[in-house]
């Protein structure tokens, strides 16, 4: 089975189990803040909350990480982060998907699409090679 969103650029980025903290600040710091505004990014886990690979970082490359709060306006010099379930019903312009670590069962599969589906014009999908393999399709 392979999981397409269309009509959005689409990158991705493997990293081994347990390291997916380290790809996660090269990739915003390369690929995502270059080409788009810092208010127009959202990181989303995959992973429920506190789980996130990026869970108790104050900071993602250099910007002060928080919450995404659909009630408050942008905060300047900061990235939100959020869970996909959070996230559920909302978009973005960009969404740096991570924590993909599987998609074995059709939840884990649902969870991929809707957090890939919450980007408008670009995605970037860090995760394990397996799940990786599913997502290119």
């Amino acid at each position: 089975m392979s999981l397409r969103v269309s009509m959005v650029r689409r990158r991705s980025a493997q990293y081994p189990p347990g390291r997916e903290h380290e790809l996660l600040n090269p990739v915003l710091a390369k690929q995502a803040l270059p080409k788009h505004l810092t208010k127009d990014i959202v990181v989303l886990s995959m992973r429920g909350a506190g789980k996130e690979s990026y869970a108790g970082a104050s900071e993602l490359t250099g910007l002060k990480a928080v919450p995404f709060d659909p009630a408050k306006t942008y905060e300047e010099g900061a990235i939100r982060t959020s869970t996909v379930f959070k996230f559920k019903g909302m978009e973005s312009h960009v969404v740096v998907l991570t924590d993909m670590d599987k998609l074995d069962s059709p939840r884990d599969r649902r969870r991929a699409y809707v957090g890939m589906s919450r980007a408008k014009y670009a995605l970037y999908v860090l995760g394990q090679r397996e799940a990786l393999v599913l997502f290119a399709g």
